[in-house]
């Protein structure tokens, strides 16, 4: 293989990893949990109510929970669920948001030598110089979505999680979109009513 294909094969790879770096993209990763819990028929649900003295994190703009809400009210009736505020819903759901630093961390290596005589050098093997390792801090938030069956002491019945970097310049647009899109991602495995 010439060095000019394995320049181009180096840079068409770099290229492609950047693309899926988490700074770099609209990644949102998502986690399921299913409980051994055999619940019987389900066709209803209602919100757990929000506790009274739940600290608001100031990050959060005020429609965020009616954001969460409409979103996962939506994603329900389309698989068959009515949302309904009787005490016997044959389920409740119960939304939680944390957020914490991440740090993503990317190891360069310098494979690539633009010289002061502008050729490219290219090394392979043990002539190639040390890689960089470089650190990024972020917040990630992750939206949590629990489904119980009341009545029954900590009988969760299905857990999803998604998970992304929060982008606070993002006009409240947008972020509202990503919501949603972390809402449908999240129920895309949660069961349609049978």
């Amino acid at each position: 293989m010439s060095r000019k294909m394995l320049l181009v094969a180096l840079i068409t790879f770099c290229a492609a990893l950047l693309s899926m770096c988490p700074g770099c993209s609209d990644a949102i990763t998502v986690e399921y949990a299913v409980s051994s819990a055999k619940p019987g028929p389900l066709d209803t649900y209602r919100w757990m109510p929000t506790p009274a003295d739940k600290t608001r994190d100031p990050r959060l703009t005020s429609d965020f929970d009616e954001v969460i809400r409409q979103a996962v009210d939506k994603e329900l009736a389309e698989k068959g669920y009515t949302l309904t505020t009787s005490p016997d819903a044959s389920f409740q759901v119960a939304d939680h948001v944390v957020i914490n630093e991440a740090v993503e961390t990317q190891v360069i290596d310098d494979y690539l030598d633009y010289s002061e005589d502008s050729r490219v050098q290219f090394y392979i093997g043990d002539e190639a110089p040390a890689t960089k390792t470089v650190k990024r801090k972020y917040e990630e938030g992750s939206l949590i979505l629990d489904f119980s069956i009341p009545g029954k002491a900590c009988c969760l019945y299905w857990r999803g999680t998604a998970s992304t970097e929060i982008r606070p310049n993002q006009p409240q647009a947008k972020r509202d979109e990503r919501l949603r899109k972390a809402v449908k991602l999240i129920l895309q495995k949660f069961p349609s009513k049978k």
